[in-house]
């Protein structure tokens, strides 16, 4: 799971340092940014490789679109999503409930790494 790499782009920084401490100790490759501006700049420009990006549901989806058409395997998960038509950019799309919870986060991701093996 290593090599599986997760980006994350959340606006609350301690939200984002959770979930990062959490997947971290599932053995997952994970990185933050606090806005599509750092992300951008950190990112976009690079030929690092991103598997899955958990997003901030309040964010546009120009990030989500640009990155779907730099890298067509990328795999995206909103938080907290609650709205549907957010998650049709791919079908292993995640679709967290408000509150967060860690553990179906965790599953949803298992789910997409299931997914990629095969």
């Amino acid at each position: 799971m290593e090599n599986f790499r997760i980006h994350i782009i959340c606006q609350k920084p301690e939200i984002c340092s959770l979930i990062k401490k959490s997947l971290t100790r599932l053995g997952l490759n994970v990185s933050c940014s606090e806005s599509e501006g750092i992300f951008e700049q950190q990112y976009m420009n690079n030929d690092i490789k991103i598997d899955c990006m958990i997003l901030d549901k309040k964010l546009s989806d120009s990030v989500a679109d640009r990155m779907n058409a730099k890298n067509k395997d990328i795999s995206f998960i909103y938080l907290p999503s609650l709205d549907i038509e957010k998650n049709e950019i791919n079908t292993d799309d995640g679709k967290i409930s408000e509150p967060l919870k860690i553990s179906e986060l965790s599953n949803v991701i298992q789910n997409i790494l299931s997914h990629k093996r095969v």
